[in-house]
């Protein structure tokens, strides 16, 4: 491999990574040995691989981004959580911001308060309020 041997002993990349997305089981990766060179890195009991330099698992995730579903490589944390595309981070943002304002107009009407005083205490106009409300 021309390419893994050019990014140890030119670019000293700390981690290496190779998969072919249509290849089953075909993600390898090797972590740079200051004394050893690159050392193949175990995967765990999913597959995944430890990225030292990210503190971050990779592994494969079955599933559509974008409109193409497939195997793509993602990244996980340490508790086994995929880390998120910005795409799915901002979506997931906007279903929280969601929820909380139905608790929100939920707990403030079971109070008592009519819909136009909820909207002023929620800074929302009415119409956004009764979409909450129904």
């Amino acid at each position: 491999m021309k390419k893994k041997r050019l990014y140890e002993k030119v670019f000293k990349t700390k981690d290496y990574f190779v998969f072919h997305p249509f290849k089953e089981k075909s993600l390898q990766g090797w972590h740079l040995d200051s004394d050893k060179g690159y050392q193949p890195i175990a995967e765990n009991s999913q597959g995944w691989l430890w990225c030292e330099s990210l503190g971050l698992w990779l592994g494969t995730w079955n599933g559509t981004v974008e409109d193409d579903s497939t195997n793509w490589l993602r990244f996980y944390d340490e508790a086994s959580n995929v880390v998120l595309l910005p795409e799915e981070a901002e979506r997931q943002r906007a279903n929280q911001e969601r929820e909380a304002r139905l608790n929100a107009v939920s707990r403030l009407l079971d109070m008592g308060l009519s819909l136009e005083q909820v909207a002023q205490a929620l800074s929302l106009s009415l119409a956004e309020v009764e979409a909450s409300y129904h």
